[in-house]
């Protein structure tokens, strides 16, 4: 579901897509065919091994090792920066601002949560709306 929702966001099609915990490539396909140079990376080993033997044929893909809150790559390299299940709430932030970091000005950035996440972030939004209205509150009643 998530996959085809992205297939339906993206508004371009070519270009350098990087693909954020990109497991055993599940992204590669649909992507190349819409034209795009393809770099994946995963904190597991044996994910980019897989990728290696499933895509490594392919000279618009390329795989390595890593996170997502210490990307290899300079800044404003990628047109396209995709995360399909960013799972570490307290490495949020830090993840987030890699992404912003490699993905060009003009780039697109597509994030998705699992929904234990989504709803524990939303949860915190709420909480820290909630404290800074009654914050307000209190200190117009002074």
């Amino acid at each position: 579901m998530r996959k085809q929702l992205l297939l339906k966001l993206l508004n371009r099609s070519g270009g350098a897509l990087l693909d954020v915990g990109c497991g055993p490539g599940v992204m590669v396909e649909d992507m190349v065919q819409r034209g795009y140079r393809f770099w994946g990376v995963d904190v597991s080993h044996e994910m980019i091994a897989e990728c290696d033997r499933r895509f490594g044929h392919l000279s618009c893909t390329q795989f390595r090792q890593g996170t997502a809150t210490s990307l290899i790559f300079p800044d404003a390299t990628f047109d396209t920066v995709i995360c399909m299940g960013y799972r570490s709430c307290s490495a949020l932030a830090e993840g987030r601002r890699e992404m912003i970091r490699v993905a060009k000005p003009d780039g697109d950035i597509f994030v998705a949560f699992p929904i234990y996440i989504a709803l524990g972030l939303l949860a915190e939004f709420c909480i820290l709306r909630a404290v800074n209205v009654i914050s307000a509150v209190l200190h117009q009643a002074g």
